[in-house]
């Protein structure tokens, strides 16, 4: 797992130029794999201050954390449905790493692909919200 501090900085959307400094979110310890959902108001982000694999959903300036997962699992690489409502990253948790998603509460958890064996960030369709992962040196879609 790669692991590091994550900050955010704010930026003029016109210009594209930072306009303050750098504030950190996130100790050491969380993953970089992290999503914003598209209204801006949340993130989530994987791995933890064990070094566990576990997921994570906080506001997006990094206040209200709340842990969605405890396991031994590998839950990697989160993004959030375009409705903000669910969150879609892949996981070992049926042994070999496939697509699952579930509720921001961590509720409603399913895998939703089978004998995959996933192998990269799952990307969303925002306008219909279809799912495309990497698996095998593929892309199902």
């Amino acid at each position: 797992m790669t692991t590091g501090a994550i900050y955010r900085v704010p930026v003029d959307l016109e210009t594209m130029q930072t306009t303050g400094l750098p504030e950190q979110l996130y100790q050491e310890g969380f993953s970089q794999q992290f999503d914003i959902s598209s209204d801006g108001t949340r993130m989530t982000l994987s791995g933890g201050p064990m070094r566990q694999d576990d997921l994570y959903v906080s506001r997006a300036d990094g206040s209200g954390v709340r842990q969605i997962t405890d396991d031994a699992f590998r839950n990697l690489e989160p993004i959030f449905d375009p409705d903000g409502e669910r969150i879609h990253f892949f996981s070992n948790r049926n042994g070999d790493y496939e697509g699952w998603t579930c509720l921001i509460d961590g509720g409603g958890m399913q895998m939703v692909t089978d004998g995959w064996r996933l192998i990269d960030t799952p990307a969303i369709n925002p306008v219909d919200g279809s799912l495309a992962f990497g698996a095998d040196q593929e892309w199902y879609v």
